[in-house]
């Protein structure tokens, strides 16, 4: 049978070792010295069992069979006499009790001996919260998670202490130190010795033992309380104690509470326990009277078990618990209904009701993220993600979202149109250069896409597709952000550091969403590439060329000039490559062009007639940065065309960081942009 406690007793009834059975009821002690001894046993909900005198001497193994009564314990039929036996009192009355607390002694020394094995690793929840002193209201909180092997949930001091000092001790400096008892205080002669015990109120589920400071223990601070067993098995539930022998003003709120489980396998563990200290404070007072010394707050020190795991087995979980809080939003504090709580990495999920409100069920405590997520186009479909401590269901959550305008306004630091016509979408994202050398500088991270345009024209309105590029550097943790990313357009982003870049991500933002984000990895093991912008010209007119053939022909590159003779050509390999040009009506273009890692604009002239003589020219024609002046934001206009205002302008209060720089005189201006770094 597991779970029986074995006790080693000299001639002097004092006890010489102490053992938990296993699994198999195996159990083992090593005597002190040699001598006669007997066995005695205690199991909750057995008799006890003592066995007869036996001889231990220094080289002797010696082996012994108990066998427990069969007869179980039960307290069933006991009728409760509320008689103190530290008074006159019947034997009856003083039979059961002391058979009752036998019965909480044999969980005690189950639960010490269970901490003393070292073999329970368990992963405990400690908290220190402040209460109003009326103990309605947590006014802060503090936790800590932690897993370890079992052992003495609390320190507590040595029972010739406790009887000595007592259990409240005032400090020099105004400091009042509340002493939990320990098993080991618990379970000592002196503990006997220094308390009366008598029947206590109870019911159909339970018996109590009370338990007070016997009439010589009047002037020490002390503890009084009850023991609460199960009925029919008699098996320890918990263990209630108040201060007692103090001020007034302090017993109103000093105590504590020690709950106890038993394991599968027989052990004992200490699921919760708590000590409630009360904080004093002076209240009042006038010139006629004096101040008051009142409870300002309480103070609660205590802590939970989760788990307790031996040998890779879970043998005792903490009951599932229920979440339950109320999600609001940020700005107006009011209920945001329809939204979205979830556990991260689980499938644990709820969502609010009308009132904001929402439960759900089946958690443990611990520390854990909730992903929330708010309804309709005012969110954005935005996931905020906030860390929370849960430690029990009497906890209620309070958890506020903020609308997609608040976190663009947050982020980009702009006045932020929800609904732009073209754009308005934040892209956030995270590059990993954990495959790189720590000295590899700033990772640069890129967005682009083609936006169209109108142009009115002798023939009326044309439209044509300007490339656009946001550039932004990632933070010291890989984190970066660009705003006023279009939405319902490809956008392609990619990342460098230095020679080495990412593999290109491909993002297509649903008009509903504001948000996006994309994790990018640089490795050294990728050909390094980068992006070629041209403008071809006719050398007669310096006109655009449309139709021109641009071609990298070592790379496979190739593409046609648009009606303003713009071409672009992205994921350049880095090097020397063979550039041509071919359209009719011009000579043919050879030469050879040397890409560098940053994205390169050049500027080709085609002569009108059949000639050798090719340029290249890495001036800008008007209108056109030139190369080494490029800026952040990388578009260009023709000076001889004028854009139509089909697009909506962002406001032009954007801050300077998050601001697209001004655009040449002469050129019309764009939809403003911005790239943030954080």
């Amino acid at each position: 049978m597991p779970g029986v406690v074995v006790l080693l007793l000299d001639t002097a009834s004092v006890i010489s070792a102490r053992a938990l059975t296993d699994e198999r009821g195996a159990f083992r002690l090593v005597a002190r010295r040699p001598g006669v001894y007997r066995l005695r046993t205690l199991r909750i909900g057995f008799t006890p069992v003592m066995s007869q005198p036996f001889t231990l001497d220094a080289t002797a193994l010696r082996s012994e069979q108990v066998v427990l009564n069969e007869l179980s314990y039960s307290m069933d039929t006991t009728r409760v006499e509320s008689r103190s036996v530290c008074r006159r009192t019947s034997p009856e009355s003083l039979g059961v009790v002391f058979a009752l607390w036998e019965q909480a002694r044999t969980a005690l020394h189950a639960a010490e001996l269970t901490a003393n094995a070292g073999r329970l690793d368990a992963t405990t929840l400690r908290y220190a919260r402040l209460f109003r002193r009326d103990m309605s209201t947590v006014v802060a909180q503090a936790t800590e998670f932690r897993t370890a092997s079992v052992g003495a949930p609390w320190q507590s001091l040595a029972p010739d202490t406790l009887h000595a000092r007592g259990y409240v001790r005032a400090g020099a400096d105004d400091s009042v130190t509340y002493a939990a008892p320990g098993l080991d205080a618990l379970l000592s002669d002196t503990f006997l010795a220094d308390h009366c015990f008598s029947l206590a109120s109870s019911n159909d589920d339970e018996m109590r033992i009370a338990f007070e400071p016997s009439r010589d223990r009047a002037r020490v601070p002390e503890i009084s309380g009850i023991v609460a067993l199960g009925r029919g098995a008699a098996d320890l539930r918990r263990i209630e104690f108040r201060y007692v022998n103090l001020p007034p003003v302090q017993m109103t709120q000093a105590g504590g509470e020690v709950t106890f489980a038993r394991l599968r396998d027989g052990g004992w563990v200490i699921p919760r326990w708590d000590v409630r200290m009360p904080v004093l404070g002076l209240f009042g007072g006038t010139p006629r009277q004096a101040r008051e010394l009142r409870v300002a707050r309480v103070r609660v020190e205590g802590g939970e078990l989760v788990a307790a795991v031996r040998g890779g087995d879970t043998v005792w979980r903490h009951p599932p618990l229920v979440l339950s809080g109320r999600v609001l939003d940020s700005a107006s504090g009011a209920p945001v209904a329809g939204a979205r709580v979830s556990v991260s990495g689980s499938r644990l999920v709820g969502e609010t009701a009308r009132d904001g409100t929402f439960r759900i069920p089946g958690l443990l405590p611990g520390a854990f993220g909730l992903e929330v997520r708010g309804p309709g186009r005012a969110y954005a479909g935005m996931a905020a993600a906030i860390p929370v401590t849960f430690t029990d269901s009497a906890s209620r959550v309070e958890l506020r979202i903020p609308t997609a305008t608040q976190v663009a306004g947050a982020v980009c630091k702009l006045e932020w149109l929800v609904a732009p016509v073209s754009g308005g979408a934040i892209v956030t994202g995270h590059v990993d250069a954990s495959l790189l050398p720590a000295s590899h500088g700033p990772v640069t991270v890129v967005a682009e896409w083609n936006e169209k345009h109108g142009y009115a024209g002798a023939g009326g309105i044309s439209y044509e597709y300007v490339p656009i590029s946001f550039e932004t550097v990632a933070d010291a943790a890989g984190e970066f952000r660009i705003c006023f990313v279009p939405t319902e357009t490809p956008v392609r982003v990619h990342a460098t550091a230095g020679d080495i870049r990412a593999l290109d991500a491909r993002i297509l933002i649903p008009p509903e969403l504001h948000f996006a984000r994309v994790d990018l990895m640089l490795d050294s093991n990728l050909e390094p590439v980068t992006s070629l912008s041209a403008m071809v010209v006719g050398d007669s007119t310096a006109g655009p060329v449309s139709g021109a053939e641009v071609a990298l022909p070592e790379l496979s590159l190739f593409g046609a000039t648009d009606d303003r003779g713009a071409l672009r050509l992205a994921e350049v390999a880095l090097g020397s490559h063979k550039l041509t040009v071919r359209r009719d009506g011009f000579a043919p273009m050879d030469t050879t062009i040397v890409i560098e890692a940053k994205p390169m604009k050049v500027r080709l002239l085609l002569r009108a007639r059949a000639t050798d003589s090719t340029t290249m020219s890495p001036e800008a024609p008007r209108g056109l940065p030139p190369v080494a002046s490029s800026p952040r934001v990388n578009e260009s206009r023709d000076a001889w065309r004028t854009p139509l205002p089909l697009l909506l302008r962002a406001r032009e209060t954007a801050s300077r960081e998050c601001s697209p720089p001004s655009a040449p005189p002469a050129a019309p201006r764009a939809r403003a942009g911005a790239a943030c770094a954080r």
